[in-house]
């Protein structure tokens, strides 16, 4: 039990980790949109896509306390190890795959 447990809480570190990372890239609009103005001109859009300019803001937090809470939701109810451990490996891919396709878009060529 030693081992899936240290796993276990080494995913849930590794998921704070990204969390707070992506929280700082949402709430930091005011320095991608000077960066977005160096490489696109004046257009109202952040780094010239919609879809960036929707996620790059304070209200797109909630996303992020959603995924939160759902993640101490399944701590807390969840009973078998296996299954903690595979949702938190599953959930910590898709935000490592958000964040690098936030990242991608922000951060242009």
């Amino acid at each position: 039990m030693g081992a899936k447990n240290f796993i276990n809480r080494g995913l849930l570190f590794l998921q704070a980790l990204v969390l707070g990372g992506l929280g700082f890239l949402m709430v930091s609009k005011q320095h991608f949109e000077a960066l977005g103005k160096a490489f696109f001109g004046a257009n109202p859009q952040l780094v010239d896509s919609v879809w960036v300019d929707l996620l790059v803001r304070k209200e797109a937090t909630v996303l992020l306390l959603i995924v939160l809470l759902a993640t101490i939701y399944n701590e807390q109810n969840a009973h078998n190890m296996k299954s903690k451990i595979l949702l938190h490996l599953g959930t910590l891919v898709m935000l490592l795959v958000f964040a690098a396709s936030l990242l991608y878009q922000l951060y242009p060529d």
